[in-house]
């Protein structure tokens, strides 16, 4: 979370974003970097302005626009590989094996580990029988890569300037062999165009798709299911995954498509358009405005299904398959939700100079609406991982929810300014 004044102990400590004049909710966080012209901070007086909203602050982004001169075109390509903070180091099979011991004789049990069997632990000779795994080291990658390029450009003449770009960028997940894959794309296109001397238009679009594919279990919940003992290793001696400790839960194979899918798309379209009139023949005085819209969609579907994971008998060398998670037939949640945005700003406003000083002053009103709407769906009991659509599932223990809402808004404001 971005705060400014700290947070507080009720309600949202959220600053208000504000981008290149319209206010935001959310969709700023998915601009591309290469796009940001300038970033700025106001609070107290200097965010006044923007009401009861500005309470926690205001960020003020505005973003690229073209320039006179010859198209200027730019592409920048970045490659990183990033890393997760801390891992934990793991106590060994040897270490865990003693504090076993050690809490069966102060509970004045007989020990479960003999010393032979831990000194094979702890040597390595029976890596098999008695395995020493760091389940972190095996299931987590060093380095994850990422990779995003970056196309602009910039130019225009007296009447009409103009910023395209565009941008891609994918990350992979941290785990081996996981499915984690997020890519987003964006469009920008900013253009400013001189009617006659006392007309100026603008408009902008902003578009982008965020798709972010992963198993069907989040990555806290693939985490949880760390607490793996050191002895029973991620993969058999064959090649086939363990069962871990506790319900087949072995987060190796939970970060993969075994389990299934979840796809999260997130949509968004901006646009806005403004008209900057000056009044002829009263100098300082003029009229401008903007209809911005927003609709933003975010879908996801999270397609669960069993896994086969196997226990291992030593003294016949055999493995049993065994049903992975906590269910035992597929099962689908699907939910969609959108917000449709529109804002209408209009303002008067008179600026000279009288020479000696200079008098500056505006009255503005604004409308805006927002309309929610979200919609989900559950269905279980599907005869086959091989259809992952909501009307494949079964009639039992079916669920569906929803709602909508509309919020409205109404501001008239105004400054005035006087000074030498």
């Amino acid at each position: 979370a971005v705060l400014i004044r700290g947070k507080s102990t009720t309600g949202s400590t959220a600053p208000l974003v504000v981008v290149d004049g319209v206010p935001d909710d959310g969709g700023w966080q998915n601009i591309n970097s290469n796009d940001i012209e300038s970033v700025s901070v106001l609070k107290d007086a200097s965010a006044a302005i923007y009401g009861a909203r500005a309470a926690n602050g205001v960020i003020l982004i505005t973003t690229k626009r073209g320039s006179k001169g010859k198209p200027i075109v730019s592409y920048t390509f970045n490659q990183g590989l990033t890393q997760a903070a801390v891992i934990p180091k793991m106590a060994s099979s040897a270490s865990f094996a003693e504090y076993v011991n050690y809490l069966q004789d102060v509970a004045g049990q007989a020990p479960r580990f003999t010393e032979a069997e831990i000194q094979k632990f702890r040597d390595g000779s029976d890596p098999i029988n008695y395995p020493n795994v760091d389940w972190f080291r095996e299931v987590v990658r060093p380095t994850t890569p990422q990779s995003q390029h970056n196309l602009n450009v910039r130019g225009g003449n007296e009447d009409i300037k103009y910023s395209l770009s565009g941008s891609f960028s994918n990350q992979q997940g941290m785990f081996k062999n996981g499915s984690h894959n997020f890519k987003t794309y964006t469009v920008r296109s900013n253009m400013d165009i001189k009617v006659n001397e006392y007309i100026k238009v603008g408009l902008d679009l902003n578009g982008g798709l965020n798709n972010g594919n992963y198993p069907a279990y989040s990555t806290s919940t693939i985490f949880g299911n760390m607490k793996q003992v050191p002895y029973i290793p991620v993969y058999w001696a064959n090649g086939l995954p363990s069962p871990g400790i506790e319900q087949g839960e072995n987060p190796a194979i939970m970060a993969t498509d075994a389990t299934g899918n979840n796809n999260d798309t997130y949509q968004r379209l901006m646009g806005k358009a403004s008209i900057d009139i000056a009044i002829p023949f009263v100098k300082g005085l003029g009229v401008d405005g903007y209809f911005a819209y927003n609709d933003l969609g975010r879908t996801i579907k999270n397609w669960q299904t069993p896994w086969t994971v196997y226990s291992y008998t030593a003294s016949t060398d055999t493995y049993t398959p065994i049903g992975g998670g906590r269910i035992n037939a597929p099962q689908l949640t699907q939910s969609l939700r959108t917000i449709k945005t529109s804002l209408v700003n209009v303002r008067i406003k008179y600026d000279t100079d009288l020479g000696d000083s200079r008098i500056g002053a505006f009255i503005a009103g604004e409308q805006s609406r927002t309309d929610t709407s979200f919609f989900q769906a559950f269905r279980q009991g599907y005869l086959s991982p091989a259809l992952d659509e909501l009307f494949a599932g079964g009639l039992t223990n079916q669920q569906t929810t929803g709602y909508s809402a509309v919020n409205t808004r109404n501001n008239l404001f105004g400054r005035l300014s006087y000074g030498y």
